[in-house]
């Protein structure tokens, strides 16, 4: 990670607690700030309180699954432009399709992709969206 790069919260939705655990901590030894969640309606919740810089979304959730989150995220103009990355164990093609329809920016399986994988297409999507600013900013 550059020195230069700031970036501000990752929200990590979740409903196993080890994987919430584990992708916190990476994420915190590479110091972004971390908050997590268990379930879609959390999710909502938490974004309406803070406006995170990245969600890490988990599709299969209680309550609310990803795509609803996604679809409700993707149709609030304060939230649309939230980068969210998809990370789940589901390989079903259409949801990857109604993942990527919805703005989703990545589509990870749990199964195929190591840590530092996660952490660079993070990077990445974090330093080409525009959202980075704005969400630090409250704008």
């Amino acid at each position: 990670m550059r020195e230069s790069f700031r970036v501000g919260t990752i929200l990590v939705v979740d409903p196993a607690v080890m994987c919430r655990e584990l992708l916190g901590a990476v994420l915190k030894s590479h110091k972004y700030e971390v908050r997590t969640v268990a379930n879609g309606r959390e999710a909502l919740m938490a974004v309406g309180e803070q406006i995170p810089d990245a969600i890490l979304l988990e599709l299969d959730l209680p309550e609310l699954n990803g795509l609803a989150v996604l679809r409700v995220l993707r149709s609030n103009p304060q939230y649309k432009d939230i980068p969210c990355l998809v990370l789940t164990a589901t390989a079903d093609r259409e949801r990857v399709l109604e993942s990527r329809r919805l703005g989703a920016n990545h589509y990870m399986l749990k199964s195929h992709f190591s840590l530092d994988d996660r952490l660079g297409r993070l990077e990445r999507v974090l330093s080409a969206s525009p959202a980075v600013c704005s969400a630090a900013t409250g704008g």
